[in-house]
């Protein structure tokens, strides 16, 4: 079973390398980390506040527990494993998540982690960046593969540790400074929004130009929280 804490990732995994997946959109690198076994918390109600895809916060928390139990159904099934992630903050949260999930299961456990710069397939003069998994191109899934290795129960155990120390911090948005995750405040990603242009223009090409000017890994729905909050203290 592959795993990933990407779901456009997921879903190449999924419908064009026909791979058996799990899409654990987490969001780990934001908010509250106790709503994974809150039935009632503020997260939800954020993201769908202001997500565009309609759904409501029970419907947001609903999707992401059947997809853990997806997770806990495979495990039980004695199904191997493969995760997928990478150094963004979100990756690696997730990661450290998964491996505090299965630091005692006896499933076979590997890891791919995949950098976020690679040669482009099929033309190894070139080099490409993406942001977050879901911008890979599938032609890269072979060689990525390359970097497979298994994921001992120790190195779980180790791995979380890192969740452990995420969860107590429970910071409102966590970055990936060198490879550690730290904690931040919730106005970290604000100066990445030009304020000054609201005047002319959309929230939407504000935030569009944010995502193309500095391609992070912070979603539309983060940005739109933002600028809602900025504009409610008078910014």
């Amino acid at each position: 079973m592959e795993v990933t804490f990407d779901e456009s990732f997921a879903g190449m995994l999924k419908y064009e390398a026909k791979l058996p997946t799990i899409g654990l959109q987490l969001d780990a690198q934001f908010g509250d980390l106790y709503r994974f076994s809150s039935v009632k918390n503020s997260f939800w109600q954020l993201k769908a506040s202001h997500n565009t895809d309609g759904q409501t916060a029970d419907e947001l928390r609903t999707s992401v527990m059947k997809q853990i139990e997806q997770l806990k159904s495979a495990i039980a099934a004695g199904e191997p494993l493969r995760v997928w992630w990478s150094e963004t903050a979100d990756d690696q949260v997730g990661f450290y998540w998964f491996c505090q999930s299965t630091q005692r299961v006896t499933n076979r456990v590997t890891q791919v982690r995949v950098p976020l710069m690679l040669p482009k397939a099929k033309k190894w003069s070139a080099l490409y960046r993406v942001s977050h998994l879901g911008e890979l191109d599938f032609a890269d899934i072979q060689s990525v593969l390359q970097n497979e290795h298994p994921l001992s129960i120790d190195e779980r155990q180790s791995y979380a540790n890192g969740w452990q120390a995420v969860l107590e911090e429970n910071a409102p948005v966590r970055v990936n400074l060198n490879g550690t995750v730290v904690g931040v405040g919730e106005t970290f990603f604000d100066h990445f929004l030009s304020l000054e242009k609201l005047t002319s223009w959309s929230a939407i090409r504000v935030i569009g130009e944010a995502m193309g000017n500095y391609p992070v890994d912070v979603p539309d729905w983060w940005y739109r929280y933002r600028l809602d909050r900025l504009a409610s203290n008078g910014n």
